[in-house]
């Protein structure tokens, strides 16, 4: 899986966590992911933080292979935690991922 990080209004320290915190994050989707090449699937991932409402905003963006024939799959969160943030985000798009790949697998059921 190819990642692309984004960091808007972080200060060095929140960029460290971010980016810390995903490394500990990225391997769930690996587990369904396995269907696919590693370079054929594509996650942005965006935090940009609100000063005046010292809040975060994470926003994960993943395209999956063309043979698929599925559209991106996009997560948004907003939370005073940026961890909470990249977590809820992270468990929506895992969930949206798995009714993909469940999708597929019953298409390739009813090709076969």
């Amino acid at each position: 899986m190819q990642v692309n990080t984004f960091a808007k209004h972080l200060t060095d320290i929140e960029k460290d966590l971010f980016e810390d915190y995903l490394s500990k994050k990225l391997p769930q989707f690996e587990k369904f992911l396995t269907h696919f090449d590693a370079d054929e699937v594509k996650l942005n991932i965006t935090a940009e933080k609100f000063t005046r409402k010292d809040a975060y905003k994470v926003e994960m963006f993943m395209e999956l292979p063309k043979a698929v024939k599925h559209k991106p799959l996009y997560s948004s969160e907003d939370s005073r935690d940026l961890r909470k943030a990249v977590e809820f985000a992270k468990d929506k798009l895992i969930d949206q991922v798995k009714k993909a790949v469940e999708k597929m697998q019953r298409q390739h059921l009813h090709a076969a």
